[in-house]
């Protein structure tokens, strides 16, 4: 065992923030750490130590928001609303405008069920303009999530109300039932300004929805993207949660199908099963791919027409924002998060 970082985590039972320990062994990029109530977590963190170092040369210090809305009391994250310790711009805000669902998928983070949370049309416009005040870069895009937000009848006011704001982008995020099932409520929300859809899709067969949302909703997913069209809408990103032993098998399949589709579909967007929500701890363990995993799937079943080496992590436009900043002199956004939150790429898709 090799000792990399030290660093600060919770505990998933309890929340309590506690002293981890990043480490290599064979290989593997690993987090640890002990709660003296529950006792010991150690937890596959990266699952390539090269890559993990690859990813870690692109570390960028930012310089976060000049007028925080809280004191540093407790700590993070106690203390967030956004604190003086954060250090990053908030780039992509997220405002749960209900935690209302139509779904009840066994693996859900989110907290949905009773009672029920959902703010008025006036305490969201409080908190769109909050997120417009930061300083020195007021937040430029804007998610609508939940629970399910198209459960919301007054959801494209929500969105022309963040047009109204300011906010450059407007994306919703949802599971597609009621876009599917009303082209009308899609077409309110075009209208109103809503940049992208924002769709969970996790394969292109029933078996994965099953196990991952308790039933099959694949074809709603495909006549979401049948209505897109028909509406003229190109900027669906397809939203996959990935679990090892239930649809790590679809990953090429996804984004040849993305390709097909790249009149209505812009990106595919794959996030790893989380430790956090309603899974049992030991199913989600064992469900757990990390990024590096992620992109060897990518490059294994697209033949290699998409390398592990292909990607960068999401801090990669850092110096590209600050030398905007120098030419111009204004502040451009600066994904300064740490590089092991995400890896991205571009493919070029010919007709």
């Amino acid at each position: 065992m090799r000792v990399l970082k030290t660093t600060f985590s919770l505990c998933p039972e309890c929340l309590r923030v506690l002293p981890a320990t990043i480490y290599e062994q064979d290989g593997k990029v690993y987090i640890k750490k002990t709660c003296p109530e529950h006792g010991e977590f150690d937890d596959l963190y990266w699952g390539d130590y090269e890559l993990y170092k690859k990813f870690d040369e692109w570390w960028f210090e930012g310089n976060g928001i000049e007028n925080p809305r809280t004191k540093t009391e407790k700590g993070c994250p106690f203390d967030c609303g956004i604190c003086p310790q954060h250090k990053t711009h908030t780039i992509l805000a997220i405002i749960d405008v209900t935690n209302r669902c139509n779904m009840r998928c066994p693996i859900c983070f989110a907290y949905t069920g009773m009672p029920v949370y959902e703010p008025s049309l006036e305490q969201i416009k409080e908190m769109l303009y909050n997120l417009r005040a930061n300083k020195p870069l007021p937040a430029p895009a804007l998610q609508l999530s939940g629970g399910e937000p198209t459960l919301r009848d007054d959801l494209p006011e929500i969105v022309r109300l963040a047009k109204e704001a300011g906010f450059k982008h407007v994306e919703v995020n949802t599971n597609g039932i009621r876009i599917a099932k009303d082209i009308n409520y899609f077409k309110k929300l075009i209208d109103a300004g809503m940049s992208t859809l924002y769709l969970q899709f996790d394969a292109l067969r029933p078996e994965p929805y099953y196990v991952l949302r308790g039933l099959n909703v694949l074809p709603l997913k495909l006549k979401v993207i049948e209505n897109a069209r028909k509406l003229g809408f190109s900027s669906i990103v397809l939203v996959v949660t990935l679990a090892k032993g239930v649809n790590d098998s679809d990953v090429g399949d996804i984004i040849r199908f993305a390709a097909e589709n790249s009149d209505v579909v812009r990106c595919v967007n794959v996030q790893p099963i989380s430790f956090a929500g309603a899974g049992k701890r030991e199913d989600i363990k064992n469900m757990r791919i990390t990024i590096p995993d992620f992109l060897k799937l990518v490059e294994q079943q697209t033949n290699g027409q998409i390398k592990v080496e292909d990607f960068r992590p999401v801090t990669w436009p850092v110096p590209f924002a600050r030398l905007a900043e120098v030419l111009k002199g204004k502040c451009y956004p600066e994904f300064t998060m740490s590089p092991h939150c995400g890896a991205a790429t571009l493919f070029i898709v010919e007709d």
